[in-house]
């Protein structure tokens, strides 16, 4: 296709996904009442519907989000000649405004980019302030209830995102600062209309009417949210996007907006949030952690993963079981793209074996330092060779971390909710590639929308520090590593990847896939899922329709995407010994993926998500 046609063909896009939202909201009023009572438990957002999504191919740039303004904002920044970075950054403002209640520049994200110099991952955790301690969610020795611990200021980490797009743009933008926040700027201003699937998660989450803000934002009169279309103006954002655009991150940690942020969290009894805390935000940025996959028939030469190393502990998760798959030489889907269920069983046997070591070494890196956990020693082929050993024909009575010497006993972390976010990835012509989620942890965060004195709107703080352990050591007093600590991170699941064709540096850097996924715990499945589907040679698009299935734990039942997953797979799983439990499994997977014909991209049609390039 032309340029021209090209952009035509965006626009086409971008015209259908505005009508397949009033589409989904119809079948969601349709549908919800049947489904959710078979469903015992929701993924972190509720299901806003199904809707169709044509494959999309494109030759030079492109993109794919969970929204269709943030696509066509970082469309419009590469035609303008911007990195794939700048792209990024200017979908994640948008996203922040039209998608508020999974990321925005109240929470962190992790970032990985390739460039033809090599692979480097950024890590915008939020931190633990100064105040924070080990025992924050225990109440007379017992930890709190994840809605009580939610709420708390305790749950409030410093926020990191606009840190992290600083440095982003820092080190690989090309296009001026201030042009990136000008689409949000301009939605925010002149108003957006309402999704389907933000109107659904205001329906969710009642306790976000209960902020005075937000409830002057979001709802009518009546108290209900506005409807699907109601075009919404916040201007809190756009005042946001105009200070931090003209001055930087110095508008957001500085001043009056992070007057406006302690305000929301501090109390008399609580002072958690100090000047100190926000002007001490770091983005550490470091070489991502990358991962050599064997060769498959579709992939001949053989894959490397990239990702962000801990306290990200998702690349780490899909490298493990990737490689014990590998081991087996097992199969996932067969001729017809049904699970091979033999090969199914065996991958949910690695990835018990992968959250077992996740549960026991993963945390902050500095206190994985202290306790001399080397990330690098759970990827070595002697330990997972022997891993692999216990891949048998029927389920392990119990999954366990392997035999890691530590410089002090460690306990596993129980097992814990974890929350929301949401993915974007872009690449351009010049061979950047940036892959990136972000989260503010549950659905609106702890449910505070922070704004200025007599503007109304604003943006919403995370409740990310509710990813550490609330119970900071087990009964015999050994720690917890992934417990809170002043200064630290807490663990993720959060897993943006690039992949590289060849499994050695010596194969050179080209990109040929990049991917990640929203879904708190399940993440993990979701991506180690899409990217072995991926190397037996499924198409992008396909990838994002197929049938999910969870392991959030090591020991927990297996989850199965409920109205999608054959019940006779649930019947082969539970005859190898499997419990199941059938859930709403709402993924948001994005996915760019090289073939012969230029990128393919995918956008999950379980969300609002649009692949758009030239």
């Amino acid at each position: 296709m032309t340029p021209s046609r090209w952009h035509r063909w965006g626009a086409t896009r971008l015209a259908l996904a505005w009508l397949g939202w009033s589409l989904a909201c119809a079948a969601w009023g349709q549908d919800s009442a049947s489904s959710l009572t078979r469903v015992a438990q929701a993924q972190p957002e509720a299901s806003s519907g199904w809707r169709a999504v044509a494959p999309t191919h494109f030759q030079h740039q492109g993109v794919v989000t969970a929204h269709p303004l943030a696509s066509q904002a970082a469309l419009d920044i590469l035609r303008a000649g911007g990195s794939a970075t700048d792209a990024l950054i200017a979908a994640q403002w948008v996203l922040g405004l039209v998608e508020p209640q999974s990321s925005g520049p109240g929470g962190g994200a992790f970032a990985v980019v390739a460039t033809a110099h090599g692979v480097d991952a950024f890590d915008g955790r939020e931190q633990a302030p100064a105040a924070a301690h080990p025992q924050a969610f225990l109440r007379a020795g017992k930890p709190l209830p994840f809605r009580g611990a939610q709420t708390q200021a305790q749950a409030v980490g410093v926020p990191s995102v606009v840190a992290l797009l600083w440095q982003l743009h820092q080190a690989h933008g090309r296009l001026p600062w201030s042009r990136l926040t000008q689409a949000a700027e301009r939605w925010a201003h002149t108003g957006f209309p309402i999704s389907p699937r933000l109107h659904q998660a205001l329906r969710n989450a009642p306790w976000v009417s209960q902020d005075t803000r937000a409830r002057t934002l979001y709802f009518q009169a009546s108290g209900q949210p506005w409807p699907v279309g109601h075009r919404l103006r916040n201007p809190g954002y756009a005042q946001l996007m105009r200070a931090v655009g003209e001055h930087g991150p110095r508008a957001f940690y500085e001043g009056a907006w992070a007057q406006a942020l302690m305000d929301r969290v501090n109390t008399p009894a609580v002072q958690w949030l100090s000047p100190t805390d926000l002007r001490a935000v770091t983005v550490p940025r470091s070489p991502a952690l990358c991962q050599p996959l064997a060769p498959t028939p579709a992939w001949p030469q053989g894959l490397r993963l990239c990702g962000p190393p801990p306290p990200s502990s998702g690349t780490l998760a899909v490298a493990q079981m990737l490689t014990l798959w590998d081991h087996r030489q097992a199969r996932l889907l067969n001729d017809d793209l049904s699970f091979h269920l033999d090969g199914l069983h065996r991958w949910i046997e690695a990835a018990r074996l992968a959250f077992a070591d996740r549960n026991r070494y993963v945390g902050d890196p500095h206190e994985m330092h202290r306790l001399g956990i080397d990330t690098a020693s759970l990827l070595t082929p002697t330990y997972l060779r022997e891993r692999a050993r216990l891949l048998g024909p029927r389920r392990m009575p119990q999954a366990l971390p392997g035999p890691l010497p530590t410089l002090a006993p460690v306990a596993s972390m129980p097992q814990q909710v974890e929350f929301g976010t949401s993915h974007l990835s872009v690449i351009d012509g010049q061979g950047q590639v940036v892959s990136m989620t972000s989260s503010i942890e549950q659905a609106f965060g702890g449910g505070r929308l922070v704004g200025l004195a007599h503007t109304a709107g604003g943006y919403w703080l995370n409740n990310q520090l509710t990813d550490f352990s609330f119970q900071p050591a087990d009964q015999q007093g050994q720690v917890v590593v992934n417990r809170m600590q002043a200064g630290h991170r807490p663990r993720s699941s959060m897993t943006p990847l690039v992949v590289l064709r060849g499994q050695q540096l010596a194969d050179g850097l080209e990109p040929v896939m990049t991917l990640g996924s929203p879904g708190g715990s399940a993440i993990i499945s979701y991506v180690a899922l899409s990217l072995q589907m991926l190397r037996e040679g499924l198409p992008a698009q396909a990838v994002t329709e197929h049938a999910h299935v969870a392991v959030i734990a090591p020991n927990a039942p297996v989850w199965l995407e409920a109205q999608r997953m054959p019940e006779s797979v649930a019947s082969a799983l539970q005859a190898r010994g499997h419990p199941i439990a059938w859930r709403e499994l709402n993924s948001g997977l994005g996915l760019l993926v090289r073939t012969p014909r230029g990128w393919m991209g995918g956008a999950d049609p379980r969300r609002e998500g649009v692949v758009l390039g030239d």
